[in-house]
């Protein structure tokens, strides 16, 4: 596998991604995701797969070898439109985005109309939406619908309109003071009697009974066969180990069977055979191990005999499985970032499925089509496939963890599928209609030949309720995923595992996200800390002390750390007023929630969503895409200073803070910088008037090189107009844009009188903002630092504010040690001041 990058831009870029099969190199054949071009905020605006020339996929005409995607974004990040290539028959298409004002999807048009409305809730969730092929009169629509539960935003109600036939779903949600889902009632007129199933749990939130009694009544009582109803009934009670795991499963539709769940007591997680004899003892292996916890031999379902031989590739995935009995296999290719791409079956009338993303390719037996899904506000809502020979467009809903249990034709008829499944995604029955593709459980793929659902980094058995590998994430705070196998903590008509990791978290979830899990998949993101976030702070930037109208000498507007706008586009305080407004409306917690737990991408978003408003609300130059565009750096550059008011370049003349504060970087000697004729320089050896590359790939002009000797010895290297440079690590040039520090560096207060103190903090810049009766001397700098002097002597030297990476609190200034490094704490031995 090999990810080339190129550099440029400002940034380094993966240019592609390659799997190489069967061998490395120039011996295996070539699997290529590649970046074709960026823009300047390092976005891919084109990429391409790019296939074996003599790959079936390729040869049968199902696919080019090569197939382009293109993207555009909005100033905001948000998809402007989403070109898809043409594949398995369906032409290309070229996908709009539309948005509210707020930022959330409102429209997603293409070949045709697929949403045509969309409502929120005042909390961002989705109210309703429109599904339809166009607006126009006498085109029939479907209609989602969703009510919350004031004060636990639970999802109570999920109903699903058409205009043929008016509630073919209408699913009612009930939960105990745990929030575990105890009923799910569909009331629509579509089936044979309303579908109530019901739920109970143990001690530990595992689900120990699921049935469909003939009322809405979930009471111990009416758990009987004679009580069972509803279109697809069923009753099924299970019992665990020890360990978590399942430990009996019963059926108590028709004919009672018990089966029993066998582990060996050397490994007791993973699950070594099951038995409807009620015992373990003397039973052959149906599953068995490697190493690492994968099957390398188990059964098709828990009731069947035949049996399948597994192969794995050193990342944990699925390569092979062997039909033992039929001696067909099935091969699962992924790329070089283990998504699966190609599954293929070389059965005689074996499948073959590319997995490009929003598009899946099919090839069977000399027939070839393809699915097209589209996304919007969180949920698949509709699919166009030609598997028949004929387009058809299907609009889709689902349950509330994303299993499709609805689709109803695009066309005038409204043709409606519906079907019903068990909580750990096995098929009950009842289904009307034919289902338009193969997505089940979750939304996710289910091979038929194998009996598996692929389910993100896994492979899962509904029959079992488990994976056939280990979790890859372990969560010591959720004590009932520990066993690694199981589905949901056992508990999946409340929790989903979407990813195959951990539990989906966040909003409209039971469990909160871990820290900087920006995305929901549960799943932190690197190089930060796995903590609850607290509640947000109703603290405002403006109340932080960032003036609405204050003026620099250049006549700039500072509206917020990095953001300035000319003053003779504010006019008369209108633009600021629509930005703040707009500001604080976009998000639930606020911007300076975002910003505190440093999710740059969310504030980036909001900013500039609130200049664009405020932009269209009261008017601006003629010249709005360079506000826009310059804007839009000047927040990048803001937000990566840490909250320091850091201004780029607005590309009609520099703007960057010459000499000041804001524009200080620190680096330690010996760090070798990359000059603008290739050459490398250590960075005390950079003179003034010395050309190094900048990270546009400009070139800038050293206009100043100050050392600053602490305990080590470190140089601010300060450069016209910008403040990014390339340092080397090893024989790799790597971008480097350190945060600020005090102008002229930091004061040396070791062993100083108070006097003393007084003129070292005076000469740094430093200017006296309080002094209390009881000896606290608070001094500040014009960069935001902070330099305190208690009445013992001990000093505290403060950083200018940043946002918390602990994401404890609010906004704060970081505690600096004598060299300048933040610290958590600091040192009275190092500095005092003698009274």
């Amino acid at each position: 596998m090999n990810w080339p990058f190129v550099v440029g831009g400002g940034f380094d870029a993966e240019a592609a991604s390659i799997h190489y099969e069967n061998g490395a190199g120039a011996t295996g054949k070539a699997y290529t995701k590649q970046v074709n071009a960026y823009d300047v905020l390092g976005r891919p605006t084109s990429t391409s797969l790019v296939l074996p020339s003599d790959d079936p996929l390729v040869t049968s005409e199902a696919i080019a070898a090569t197939t382009t995607y293109e993207t555009t974004y909005r100033l905001d990040g948000t998809v402007n439109t989403a070109k898809e290539p043409a594949a398995g028959g369906l032409a290309a298409e070229t996908l709009t985005h539309r948005y509210n004002s707020a930022g959330l999807p409102s429209e997603l048009s293409g070949a045709s109309g697929y949403l045509l409305a969309a409502d929120y809730t005042a909390l961002g969730q989705v109210a309703q939406l429109q599904l339809g092929t166009s607006s126009a009169s006498g085109t029939k629509r479907v209609f989602l619908t969703n009510t919350y539960e004031k004060g636990t935003g639970r999802l109570t109600e999920a109903a699903v309109d058409d205009q043929t036939r008016g509630p073919v779903q209408d699913l009612t949600y009930s939960y105990d003071q745990a929030g575990n889902v105890t009923a799910v009632t569909d009331s629509a007129i579509v089936g044979t009697g309303t579908d109530n199933q019901c739920f109970a749990y143990d001690a530990y939130r595992r689900l120990t009974e699921a049935w469909t009694p003939k009322t809405a009544d979930c009471s111990t009582s009416g758990r009987t066969k004679a009580n069972l109803g509803g279109p697809a009934p069923y009753w099924t009670s299970y019992t665990y180990t020890a360990s978590g795991q399942r430990k009996t499963e019963k059926r108590n539709t028709g004919t009672p069977v018990t089966r029993t769940y066998c582990y060996d007591t050397a490994r007791p997680h993973a699950l070594t055979a099951t038995t409807t004899t009620g015992t373990c003892t003397g039973l052959t292996e149906q599953y068995r191990y490697d190493d690492t916890g994968n099957a390398e031999h188990r059964v098709k379902s828990v009731e069947s005999t035949a049996t399948q031989t597994l192969d794995w590739n050193a990342e944990g995935k699925l390569t092979r499985l062997t039909d033992d009995e039929a001696a067909t296999a099935t091969s699962y290719l992924y790329d070089a970032d283990g998504e699966l791409l190609i599954r293929r079956d070389n059965a005689t009338d074996g499948e073959t499925v590319l997995y490009l993303g929003a598009t899946e390719v099919h090839l069977k037996t000399g027939k070839k089509w393809a699915n097209r899904y589209y996304s919007v506000a969180g949920a698949t809502v509709a699919l166009r496939t030609n598997e028949s020979g004929v387009e058809k467009l299907s609009f889709l809903a689902s349950d509330h963890h994303g299993t499709s249990s609805i689709a109803i034709s695009g066309d005038s008829n409204q043709t409606l599928s519906k079907r019903y499944s068990t909580p750990f995604g096995a098929s009950r029955g009842g289904a009307t209609g034919v289902w338009p593709d193969d997505k089940a459980f979750l939304g996710m793929s289910t091979d038929t030949e194998t009996g598996l659902t692929h389910i993100g980094a896994r492979e899962y058995d509904p029959s079992a309720g488990q994976f056939i590998s280990v979790d890859p994430l372990l969560q010591l705070d959720l004590h009932q995923t520990l066993n690694g196998y199981s589905y949901g903590m056992q508990n999946p008509a409340t929790f989903s595992d979407p990813d195959g990791r951990r539990i989906a978290c966040g909003p409209g979830h039971d469990v909160p996200c871990p820290k900087n899990d920006s995305n929901g998949d549960g799943v932190v993101n690197p190089g930060k800390s796995n903590t609850n976030v607290p509640p947000p702070s109703p603290i405002t930037w403006k109340d932080e002390g960032n003036s609405k109208t204050d003026l620099d000498d250049d006549g700039l507007v500072n509206l917020l750390p990095g953001v300035y706008v000319p003053a003779e586009w504010s006019g008369t305080g209108k633009f600021i007023e629509h930005f703040y407004s707009h500001l604080e409306s976009l998000t639930i917690y606020g911007i300076d929630f975002y910003a505190e737990h440093q999710d740059v991408a969310y504030v980036l978003s909001d900013i500039n969503k609130a200049l664009l408003n405020a932009c269209d609300a009261t008017g601006c130059p003629s010249k709005k895409e360079l506000f826009y565009n310059w804007a839009g750096s000047n927040v990048i550059a803001g937000m990566s200073e840490g909250g320091v008011g850091g201004r780029a370049s607005t590309g009609t003349g520099s703007r960057g803070n010459r000499g000041t504060s804001e524009g200080c970087k620190c680096f330690l000697a010996g760090i070798d910088v990359l000059m603008a004729d290739g050459d490398t320089r250590d960075i005390e050896d950079i003179e003034v008037g010395d050309e190094v590359l900048a990270a546009d790939g400009d070139t800038v002009v050293v206009m100043g090189n100050s050392p600053f000797i602490q305990h080590a010895r470190t140089y601010n290297l300060t450069v016209e107009g910008l403040h990014t440079y390339y340092v080397l690590a090893g024989d790799s040039p790597v971008l480097v844009h350190n945060a600020s520090c005090a102008a002229g560096g930091l004061p040396n207060m070791n062993g100083k009188t108070l006097d003393e103190a007084r003129a070292e903090l005076e000469g740094k810049g430093f200017t006296l903002h309080s002094e209390s009766e009881s000896g606290y001397i608070r001094y500040r700098h014009e960069d935001g630092s902070e330099v305190y002097i208690r009445p013992d002597g001990e000093v505290m030297m403060l950083a200018p504010k940043t946002r918390p990476s602990s994401g404890q609190g609010k906004s704060f200034h970081p505690r600096l040690d004598p060299r300048g490094n933040v610290t958590q704490h600091h040192d009275p031995k190092v500095e005092m001041v003698r009274r």
